[in-house]
């Protein structure tokens, strides 16, 4: 069998999103035939994957049916009215379920009969033989030329990746001084710090390829434009060594004791930072890393600067914190972006819903607001605030 967790990650992605699946929904649904069928089903009635579908079954197929190269060019048009009609030709559903059926068995089927290139960790691998059996046929029995319907048509219905696992580890890398004003430092405490070549070797040994870690902001400045990468290099070169993406918190809620975050000062230093970072990473061979500038905007602002759990300890000005948070991230992008033009960014938050708890209006408005917060660092940083 495939991978189990490579085809349970797909599917789930797809089709749920969920964060976690119980072993016998997962068993009847995914595992057992029927139950995978009755579940991708309504993929074939989405407007945008019909169109994805359409163009997989009739792609190549000329090739396949046998048609003269000379001819290929003249029956293209052909084909492509076959396949903007082929979900509304009779016996479309039933191709489309014996898709799903034979796609099942090449998802669970046993991996030394696959393809080298058959990665089920990123893409949605479907068996279209049948609906291109169904173009072929439209086509045979609208001009009498005989096509063959190929008896296996692979198709990874995937978009270009963004990072090169679906499963994605996470090393925590928080920094912040804490309302008693003791520093933390979770990299060094969770031990990843000393760790990190053995941590990214069991990532790869597992198939996991992306990872989401950090830079210790208030180790590597410890003088106003003076940086110390001792702690960076370590990480980075492991990464590098054992084929890891990661993306790279540049700021998880720690800073340089010297800076007051509400200055100008702190967005400046900020960027300066970020920059260096990147051209550190350009002269050590990676040319297009991706960042999250500022961790989690939304919750930093309302820990730091409205209840004064960790630095800087404001209450009541969440807000204004959010503000700043977001133009040191913005400017901190462009930084990085003047050494590395292909660099990518990630705007990480916690996703949370929030309701009242009675049915007082006062309460559900306040509820609403309080839910509709955390969405506005994004709109702050995508010019819609």
């Amino acid at each position: 069998m495939r991978t189990f967790v490579s085809a349970v990650a797909v599917l789930v992605g797809l089709l749920m999103a969920a964060v976690a699946v119980p072993a016998m929904w997962v068993d009847r649904n995914i595992v057992q035939e029927d139950g995978f069928v009755a579940l991708t089903a309504p993929l074939g009635k989405d407007p945008a994957f019909q169109q994805r579908l359409a163009a997989a079954a009739v792609d190549g197929l000329a090739a396949s049916a046998g048609i003269p190269e000379a001819f290929t060019e003249l029956a293209r048009p052909v084909l492509d009215s076959a396949a903007r009609s082929l979900t509304g030709l009779p016996g479309y559903p039933e191709a489309w379920a014996e898709t799903l059926r034979k796609s099942h068995r090449l998802t669970f089927a046993d991996p030394s009969t696959l393809p080298p290139e058959m990665d089920g960790t990123s893409s949605l691998t479907l068996d279209v033989a049948p609906l291109a059996g169904l173009v072929a046929k439209q086509i045979s029995d609208a001009t009498t030329f005989p096509l063959q319907a190929p008896g296996q048509r692979v198709a990874w219905m995937s978009e270009s990746r963004l990072f090169s696992s679906f499963v994605m580890a996470g090393y925590e890398c928080s920094s912040q001084r804490r309302g008693d004003g003791r520093r933390l430092d979770l990299q060094a405490s969770s031990g990843h710090a000393k760790w990190v070549s053995q941590d990214y070797a069991r990532l790869a040994e597992l198939g996991i390829r992306c990872a989401r870690d950090g830079l210790r902001w208030h180790l590597i400045e410890t003088r106003p434009d003076h940086y110390d990468w001792r702690s960076f290099l370590p990480l980075l070169q492991a990464a590098r060594d054992q084929g890891i993406q990661v993306v790279w918190d540049l700021c998880h809620y720690g800073y340089p004791d010297d800076l007051d975050i509400w200055r100008p000062a702190f967005v400046e230093r900020f960027a300066r930072f970020a920059g260096a970072a990147a051209r550190l990473m350009v002269e050590e061979g990676i040319t297009a890393a991706t960042y999250s500038p500022v961790n989690e905007i939304s919750f930093w602002s309302w820990a730091g600067g409205e209840v004064g759990y960790f630095n800087p300890g404001a209450r009541g000005r969440g807000q204004e914190l959010k503000h700043q948070l977001v133009r040191a991230s913005i400017a901190a992008i462009d930084a990085i972006r003047a050494h590395m033009p292909d660099a990518r960014f990630v705007q990480c938050e916690p996703l949370i819903h929030v309701i009242a708890g009675t049915q007082r209006a006062g309460d559900i408005s306040r509820a609403e607001g309080y839910r509709l917060a955390q969405f506005e660092a994004w709109d702050l940083l995508a010019g819609r605030q």
